[in-house]
C-alpha cells in the first residue's frame, strides 16, 4: 500500500483516534455530530496521503466500521466546514442521522427536518392569505394532488412532471423543495418567469436563509418580503404538523404591495427592499 507522506506509526495513531471518535459518536448524544465530524476530518487527512486505490484497503485493516460509515463521516466533515456559522451551530446538535439527512440534499420537500419520504404542505390559513392577495392561484409549480386539496390551483406540476422544465404563467404560488440543490433553481426559474412577464404575480415561500445567494436574489427582485413572527407548522401527508428549525419568509412579486402588507401583517413584519 502506497503512503505519500504519513509514516506507518502516525497512521496507526490516527486509526486509533478515528476509532475512538467513532465510538464516541455512537455513545454520546449531545456531541454525536462533533465526534462524527472529527472522525471525518481525520479520515480526509489520511485519504489525502494515499495513492489511488489504497484508502479502501487501509480502512478495512485499520478502522472498526464500514467504508460506507467512513464516507458518511467525510461527507459530513466537508459539508460542516462549508456551512455558515448559524447553520453549523444548528447541525452540530442534531442526531447523527438527521445531520446526515440535512447535508445529503435529498428530494424531500424540506430535507433536513422532514420524516423521510413525506411531503410537507402549506397550511390552509397561509393559502387563504395568498389567495386574498393574488385573487386566484393559476399555478402551483412544485406540488402534488394531495396538496391541491388545500391550494386549489388551476394547474400544478408534480415531482414527476418537474416544474423546472415547464412553462409558468399567470399568478403563481410557489412552496419549492427546500434542499440546497433544488431551491436555488426554483427561485431562479420564478424570477426569470416574472421578468419575462409570463408570471404576472407570485408569492414565494422559503426559509429565511439570508446568508444564501438565492435569498439575496429574492431580495433584489421581490416587491416585498414578509419575515414570519413564528415558524410555520407545515402539514404532512398523514395530517400531522411540524415546524422546521428555521424561520420562514414570503416574497411577493407584483404591483399590489399594499394588499400583501395588509394580508401578511398578521404573519410577520413586511419589508420593501430598496
Amino acid at each position: 500500500m502506497a503512503v505519500i507522506s504519513l509514516k506507518a506509526a502516525k497512521l496507526d495513531r490516527i486509526a486509533a483516534r478515528i476509532n475512538a471518535a467513532h465510538a464516541n459518536a455512537e455513545a454520546a448524544s449531545a456531541t454525536v455530530v462533533q465526534c462524527a465530524v472529527e472522525a471525518g476530518q481525520l479520515l480526509l487527512e489520511v485519504k489525502e496521503t494515499m495513492a489511488h486505490g489504497a484508502f479502501g484497503p487501509w480502512l478495512d485493516n485499520n478502522v472498526t466500521f464500514a467504508r460506507q460509515t467512513a464516507r458518511h463521516y467525510m461527507r459530513l466533515a466537508k459539508a460542516v466546514d462549508a456551512m455558515s456559522e448559524s447553520k453549523r451551530s444548528h447541525v452540530s446538535v442534531l442526531p447523527l442521522r438527521e445531520a446526515l439527512r440535512v447535508i445529503a440534499g435529498g428530494d424531500n420537500k424540506h430535507s433536513g427536518w422532514t420524516v423521510p419520504n413525506e411531503e410537507w404542505f402549506t397550511p390552509a390559513p397561509i393559502i387563504a392569505r395568498t389567495r386574498s392577495v393574488l385573487g386566484s392561484i393559476d399555478l402551483d409549480p412544485a406540488s402534488c394532488a394531495q396538496a391541491q386539496k388545500t391550494v386549489h390551483a388551476k394547474k400544478f406540476f408534480s415531482i414527476a412532471q418537474d416544474g423546472l422544465r415547464q412553462e409558468w404563467r399567470g399568478k403563481v404560488f410557489l412552496n419549492p423543495p427546500f434542499t440546497k440543490t433544488k431551491i436555488d433553481k426554483f427561485v431562479d426559474k420564478l424570477i426569470k418567469e416574472v421578468e419575462s412577464g409570463k408570471v404576472t404575480e407570485a408569492i414565494l415561500l422559503t426559509n429565511s436563509n439570508t446568508d444564501c445567494k438565492w435569498f439575496h436574489e429574492i431580495a433584489k427582485h421581490a416587491a416585498a418580503i414578509c419575515f414570519t413572527r413564528q415558524r410555520i407548522k407545515f402539514v404532512a401527508q398523514h395530517k400531522k404538523s411540524a415546524s422546521p428549525p428555521f424561520g420562514q419568509a414570503f416574497a411577493y412579486f407584483g404591483n399590489r404591495v399594499t394588499r400583501f402588507k395588509r394580508e401578511f401583517a398578521g404573519v410577520g413584519f413586511v419589508v420593501v427592499p430598496g
